[in-house]
């Protein structure tokens, strides 16, 4: 991904992928001036640009991939299609409401959601072509178990947040919606960090830490006023 200005100047260049094939297909940028990307890869593609390591890995020849990004192309969620052959998106649009519509195509069947039965579909010929719909993307609002060497303190908080962590190398603060509303990237593999959160209105947040060689781990914050 690159960002240019209105003068045609680099703001800013994001590098995903693997040791195999991937590429773009389609590019959206939602109301919130968020990014999606869609495309397809093989064997395992590395979805996050920075530092930290997300993967996602193809089951069978080819695989769509659908990942969401901050207006400065900062990686929020991702997921994809997954079938033994091939399945790949063609082009991605949205709706004023941020609803996702993928045109693509795929080879013997594909289920667009394996929790349910009834969007199993087998192809027809060789290759059938596909539009899926897909609701808003939001960010992945599951807690995890930090680590015993992490805390986060106090909680619930009102100025700023202490977090001790083993080598801390990325903090992320997001919204009930989603939406990512603070970032901050501590010095070099500090072990404690103040996070400043006076700005932010009372109510429950997400942090989403990088730690420890990109070990990630997401907490439910609450702030209060």
């Amino acid at each position: 991904m690159t960002k240019l200005s209105s003068a045609g100047n680099i703001e800013w260049v994001k590098i995903i992928g693997g040791s195999e094939f991937d590429e773009v297909a389609g590019i959206a940028v939602d109301s919130n001036g968020q990014i999606i990307l869609t495309g397809r890869y093989t064997g395992t593609i590395d979805i996050d640009p920075s530092l930290a390591t997300v993967t996602l890995t193809a089951q069978g020849n080819a695989s769509t991939f659908i990942a969401k990004y901050t207006a400065d192309g900062e990686y929020i969620t991702a997921s994809s299609f997954q079938n033994p052959g091939h399945n790949v998106s063609s082009g991605i649009t949205l709706s004023p409401t941020n609803e996702i519509y993928i045109a693509g195509w795929f080879t013997e069947y594909l289920n667009f959601d394996p929790a349910q039965s009834d969007l199993l579909f087998t192809s027809n010929g060789q290759q059938d072509s596909y539009l899926v719909k897909l609701g808003a993307i939001t960010v992945n609002l599951t807690e995890s178990n930090p680590a015993a060497h992490i805390s986060i303190y106090p909680n619930p908080a009102n100025d700023e947040v202490k977090i001790k962590a083993e080598h801390l190398e990325k903090i992320e603060c997001f919204d009930i919606h989603g939406k990512l509303v603070l970032s901050n990237s501590p010095g070099f593999r500090q072990n404690e960090y103040t996070l400043s959160v006076s700005h932010l209105p009372a109510g429950i947040y997400f942090l989403r830490l990088s730690a420890n060689n990109h070990i990630s781990f997401t907490e439910k914050l609450v702030i209060i006023r």
